[in-house]
């Protein structure tokens, strides 16, 4: 933002932002408005281009020296460099007109720039040379005068080590508010300014606050006020409304194409105070881009004084995510080595089994002339042997594909990590914090377990969609529309066969809720044509797992 006085010469040339004064903006809307600011800018762009052909097509002196001002007060928040040619070449031709008075309202834009420029000696040149006779003729000029001089000694009262001589400063500043308000009853920001200087911070803010819910002030002088409250908010420790009118001022700021300001610098510096470093980070270094842009050199060097700091804790946070993705790969490798022991557990298992089965092959071969008990006997026995072979093969053939997907995960996790390792390295910290809050990387390896499931699934139950339907009438079969592919209803039953029965497992599984789950099992077992035997129907769904 810029200092009051030049506050009231650029609020009437401002673009109008579309905000309620009732409605207060987010953060979020913030962030909004700075992903569109190359249309802002743009927009700009068009109405200097504009202005530039209006000058081009200039009948006389007269019409050349408004438009020309007019493309100054476009440039002075934009462009200083810009804006430093324009007040130049607004004093040619109010010279070629013969007009004290156009040169004279020149110079003071000329000072004004110099002072956004730091070039306070030259400024005072510019004020110290003006003919008092020439302003004393016309009020609007002597208003102009008054604000130059009131802006100067503001600032120049920042800018000296000796104390008796910012005293000086700050008292002709003083001289000089009092001085408008003669001009300017309605000066509101200058009496606030007033208010605050005498310690009245109360009086201040409810003066700015009341003219700021009037209806009748235009949207731009009210962001203006805005960073005035804000800025009162802060003498008096009130942070968090402090940061709610930055934002308004913020907003303003990048709709209206606005480079040289500080309402955004002032508003990372909160920000990073209250530990959110990223948006800290992103709006000191939009303030730094914009300062350099315009060639505010004063702005530039107070961004610059605050970036290292909130860069430094911006670097800090992204190494601790990188540390966060290690230690998730660790744990992963851990879970890994965890399945491996399983894995060699289970084959020990099956090994013993089939000793077993062996054992028992040589004595039923032994007991052959046995009665047709025994023979039942052993037919049973039979059964659940080949029960526990089929359920072995399914078990094997899952820890396989599990050890599989786990490598492939990892490897996965890995180029994740070198990819986000080398956005960090290079400094692409938007390209990193975008890829950091996407969810389509987790989403895409959700898709493909499931792929992963119905396929190792239907290899060993090739048959099971046309067994499971069998169990139904025809208008309630399901149709497949994917080949190879289940849909939610044949996974939750094709984990149930694989002897996943519970509710809290099945629904981990296929991460939705229990209740889902409770309700597809239920409405299913409803349609079936033996409900009551419908989950016992479902299991007895043969496999081709003893054959693989």
């Amino acid at each position: 933002m810029k200092c009051l006085p030049i506050i009231f010469t650029l609020c009437g040339l401002c673009f109008f932002i579309n905000m309620s004064a009732a409605t207060m903006p987010t953060l979020e809307d913030l962030d909004s408005v700075l992903n569109n600011e190359a249309f802002y800018s743009h927009l700009h762009e068009r109405k200097i281009a504009d202005t530039k052909l209006a000058i081009a097509n200039a009948i006389d002196d007269e019409k050349r020296y408004k438009e020309t001002e007019i493309l100054y007060h476009q440039y002075s928040s934009y462009r200083m460099d810009s804006a430093l040619h324009y007040a130049h070449k607004l004093i040619s031709i109010a010279r070629k007109m013969n007009s004290d008075l156009n040169t004279q309202r020149a110079k003071f834009l000329l000072a004004s720039t110099y002072i956004n420029f730091g070039m306070y000696n030259e400024a005072q040149e510019i004020v110290n040379a003006t003919n008092r006779s020439t302003i004393d003729a016309d009020e609007e000029l002597r208003a102009n005068y008054y604000y130059v001089n009131n802006t100067l000694y503001d600032a120049m009262q920042h800018f000296v080590a000796d104390d008796t001589v910012a005293d000086y400063y700050h008292s002709r500043a003083l001289c000089y508010k009092d001085s408008i308000l003669q001009l300017r009853p309605d000066a509101i920001l200058i009496k606030a300014d007033l208010l605050l200087q005498r310690h009245q911070q109360q009086e201040a803010l409810n003066l700015l606050l009341e003219t700021y819910d009037d209806k009748n002030v235009d949207d731009r002088f009210r962001a203006y006020l805005a960073y005035a409250i804000s800025d009162i908010y802060r003498h008096i420790g009130n942070t968090k409304m402090e940061k709610q009118y930055l934002i308004v001022s913020a907003i303003s700021d990048i709709k209206s194409a606005v480079k040289e300001y500080i309402s955004l610098r002032r508003l990372a510096t909160l920000l990073y105070k209250e530990g959110d470093i990223a948006r800290a980070h992103r709006y000191t270094t939009k303030a730094l881009d914009d300062a350099l842009f315009s060639n505010a050199r004063l702005r530039t060097i107070e961004t610059s004084q605050t970036l290292p700091v909130i860069t430094t804790a911006y670097q800090d946070m992204v190494n601790r995510k990188q540390k966060q993705i290690q230690y998730a790969l660790i744990g992963i490798s851990v879970l890994l080595l965890l399945v491996g022991v399983m894995f060699l557990y289970v084959r020990r298992q099956n090994r013993r089994l089939r000793l077993a089965k062996a054992d028992l092959s040589l004595a039923n071969e032994g007991l052959s002339s046995l009665n047709k008990q025994l023979k039942d006997s052993n037919n049973n026995l039979s059964e659940v042997n080949r029960s526990l072979s089929e359920s072995n093969n399914i078990k094997e053939t899952y820890i396989v594909k599990f050890m599989t997907e786990c490598s492939a995960y990892i490897d996965k996790l890995d180029r994740y990590r070198t990819r986000l390792n080398k956005k960090a390295i290079s400094g692409d910290m938007k390209s990193l914090i975008k890829d950091l809050k996407e969810g389509s990387f987790i989403e895409k390896e959700i898709e493909s377990f499931q792929n992963s499931f119905d396929g190792t699934f239907l290899e060993l139950f090739p048959n099971f969609v046309e067994d499971f339907n069998k169990l139904f009438h025809e208008n309630d079969q399901i149709n497949i529309k994917h080949e190879g592919r289940l849909n939610t209803t044949l996974r939750i039953f094709a984990l149930y066969r694989l002897g996943i029965t519970d509710n809290e497992h099945i629904s981990t599984f296929l991460r939705c809720s229990m209740a889902t789950i409770y309700a597809y099992r239920s409405r299913m077992r409803q349609k079936a044509i033996s409900p009551e035997s419908f989950e016992d129907d479902v299991m007895a769904i043969q496999s081709n797992a003893l054959f693989v």
